[in-house]
């Protein structure tokens, strides 16, 4: 890509100078292929993201940028707090999206034989799809105290362990929600789907440990080479779709009252400490809340059907929960700030989770296509540059509905099969959609980052079978 505005920084770091309009620059992480293959639609996203009110330093995208609604899906912006703003285009419809990552501690050669029928048991167990299907239906009273207290109310009432919360962003419990602020048709949405996948690019994979790159990180925490572990990739379902759907709604009314001028109409934002600021970010905590618990369910559900079909013994512990969309008040550089991270990764060097009773900063799990598997990093001191942030996955090429035109799920699922990748789908488009073509190349994100200064690899997964929605 050829852009006059777009000056070199360092290693995979560009400038998009500020233009008339723009309060700060862009800030662009890409390798020579990612820069090459940029759509116009993510770079003008950016310059709206650098139009904001407050925003400070400089709009980011990410390697795996692409479009998204509002803000870049890849994008981070940050804004101080209190004082500054919020706006759901930073976050999106599916509140604290996020990523986990399980060991089992069972060899593949122990393994190797179950990995279609272990998949086939999986997929039978987790509701799957858009609608409803649920592991677990609260009632009112109960719902209330999982927007609340997110993963620690499952693992109070016995679903999870100690350690799941200590592995856990936030121990899973955002402490600013408020479930009052939830609409009453979110919760209807929501309470018939705890405990369950989704659909689009959301995921359960079983994937096996291969190069290891930090030794004394997988020592401390117990992984070996050829080791099985679980990939969930799954949100907030409905209940953070209708919360975004209700506050957008809300926001462009107060926009129109208050004739604030917006560069894109789906940028509507309100003062972090205002009134509907407050109650926004509070039923946005809720509605990450409810991800949590989603994310605990499902493991409490894989745990079981792995001790009932492999050995009662296995404990399944948990290495990393990643929120992918949410904004989050933090501290940086002697300052609160609010960070809005929309398809990106929060990589906080300072944070430390204990491993083998060792500390080490907590890790991050960038997933490819369901061709590629996995990268475990960890997040350098350099992450400042970016409010402490990371990618959150390798980013579509095509979107959904061109992928769906290009590529045909018996060939995807046999070219797949190939590899040695058994696939589990509940759609023949949800096959389609995730087509590993159809997502940018997994070491291209990485390698960007990397000698960008951002991060270092721990560990690398290669796919074994996968469970689409």
């Amino acid at each position: 890509m050829s852009d006059p505005g777009l000056c070199f920084l360092s290693a995979n770091t560009y400038e998009l100078t500020q233009k008339k309009g723009m309060n700060v620059p862009g800030r662009i992480y890409a390798n020579e292929r990612i820069l090459r293959g940029l759509d116009e639609n993510v770079m003008n996203q950016i310059e709206n993201v650098a139009s904001l009110p407050g925003i400070l330093l400089y709009s980011i995208a990410m390697p795996d940028a692409h479009q998204g609604y509002g803000f870049p899906i890849g994008g981070v912006a940050a804004f101080p707090y209190p004082g500054g703003i919020i706006s759901p285009g930073g976050i999106g419809y599916d509140i604290n999206c996020g990523i986990r990552m399980m060991k089992t501690g069972v060899p593949l050669k122990d393994f190797s034989k179950k990995i279609s029928c272990i998949t086939d048991l999986i997929f039978q167990n987790i509701p799957l799809g858009l609608g409803q299907g649920a592991i677990y239906r609260p009632g009112n009273k109960e719902l209330a105290r999982i927007l609340d207290k997110g993963a620690e109310f499952i693992v109070e009432i016995g679903m999870g362990e100690e350690t799941d919360l200590e592995r856990c962003e936030s121990r899973g419990h955002l402490a600013e929600s408020d479930p009052g602020e939830v609409s009453q048709k979110a919760v209807e949405r929501g309470s018939f789907q705890l405990g369950s996948l989704g659909s689009g690019n959301h995921f359960i994979e079983i994937d096996a440990v291969g190069e290891i790159l930090d030794e004394k990180f997988a020592g401390a925490a117990g992984l070996f080479k050829d080791e099985i572990v679980i990939l969930i990739h799954s949100g907030s379902r409905g209940l953070g779709h209708q919360i975004t759907t209700d506050w957008v709604r809300i926001l462009e009314k107060e926009t129109r009252n208050k004739n604030i001028f917006l560069k894109d109409r789906q940028l509507v934002y309100t003062r972090s400490d205002e009134e509907n600021g407050k109650k926004y970010f509070a039923a946005m905590n809720a509605g990450a809340n409810f991800a949590f618990a989603n994310r605990q369910l499902m493991t409490h559900r894989i745990r079981t059907v792995l001790k009932k079909n492999i050995s009662n013994s296995l404990t399944c512990e948990l290495v990393c929960d990643c929120c992918h969309n949410i904004a989050m008040i933090e501290n940086w550089r002697g300052r609160k700030i609010m960070v809005h991270r929309k398809g990106a990764t929060r990589a906080d060097s300072r944070k430390m989770t204990s491993f083998g009773g060792g500390l080490f900063s907590s890790p991050v799990i960038i997933p490819g296509s369901m061709g590629s598997g996995f990268i475990l990093l960890s997040p350098e001191d350099k992450c400042e540059e970016t409010f402490f942030s990371l990618p959150h996955g390798s980013g579509r090429l095509l979107s959904r509905k061109q992928a769906t035109k290009k590529f045909r799920e018996s060939d995807i699922k046999k070219q797949l099969m190939k590899k040695g990748i058994y696939v589990k789908n509940n759609s023949r488009e949800g096959v389609s959609e995730e087509a590993p073509e159809a997502y940018k190349g997994l070491e291209d994100i990485v390698e960007t980052v990397t000698k960008a200064g951002l991060t270092r690899e721990i560990l690398r997964g290669r796919p074994l079978g996968n469970i689409k929605g």
